[in-house]
């Protein structure tokens, strides 16, 4: 099967997300049990973040997955090891420049959302704010490490009690791939947020203006 989003409409997935760019010449295709990302910097790692449900006979099982894989050749092969479940959001990410691509199995249309204005408000203490009821998020700070979230608003990591707003601290993050803990964003870095409970998807690359206004 082929993704829904190949890089010529990138910019369009990302068309409501401010400061979002367009990924060219990074492309993620799927297989029957596989997805390849291809346009990868020599020697480069992929990170494939993947959110969403895999059917199981009567029931949804929600699924988490970020997997590092090493490129050959500027292509990287992710094996899900059984067919690629439908709703799922996939963002595929070069560790080394940052560059990503998100995409979807044929059949599905992941929606888009936006970063709210208070998203980085208060990077200064080490915190990052999501106006959705769930959060599922990647950091990729190219050449550093990547980090991931999983936060439910008024319950799992969220700083602020019930209030449509979850705030996660920067240090609560995941490492990947053996990475230290993050205490800050930086310009130049990827940014992935998913709502699982809305399949809404947003990603940007960070600004000076973007983690520079935090108070």
């Amino acid at each position: 099967m082929r993704s829904l989003f190949r890089c010529a409409v990138v910019g369009f997935l990302f068309a409501l997300s401010v400061h979002a760019q367009q990924q060219s010449d990074l492309a993620l295709s799927f297989g029957a049990n596989t997805a390849t990302l291809t346009g990868l910097t020599p020697n480069a790692r992929a990170l494939f973040f993947i959110i969403g449900f895999e059917q199981r006979s009567a029931y949804r099982v929600f699924i988490r997955k970020a997997v590092v894989v090493d490129a050959v050749n500027g292509s990287a092969v992710f094996n899900y090891g059984k067919a690629v479940p439908l709703q799922t959001i996939w963002a595929a990410v070069d560790l080394q420049d940052g560059r990503y691509v998100i995409a979807a199995p044929a059949g599905f249309t992941p929606g888009t959302t936006t970063l709210p204005s208070a998203a980085f408000q208060r990077l200064s203490a080490g915190e990052f704010a999501f106006d959705h009821p769930m959060l599922e998020m990647l950091y990729v700070h190219p050449g550093h490490g990547a980090w991931t979230w999983s936060a439910m608003d008024g319950r799992l990591l969220d700083l602020d009690g019930p209030n449509g707003m979850t705030r996660v601290a920067l240090d609560a993050g995941t490492p990947v791939d053996g990475t230290g803990h993050v205490s800050s964003f930086v310009p130049g870095g990827s940014l992935i947020a998913v709502d699982p409970y809305k399949m809404q998807v947003v990603a940007t690359r960070l600004t000076g203006a973007m983690v520079g206004g935090g108070q």
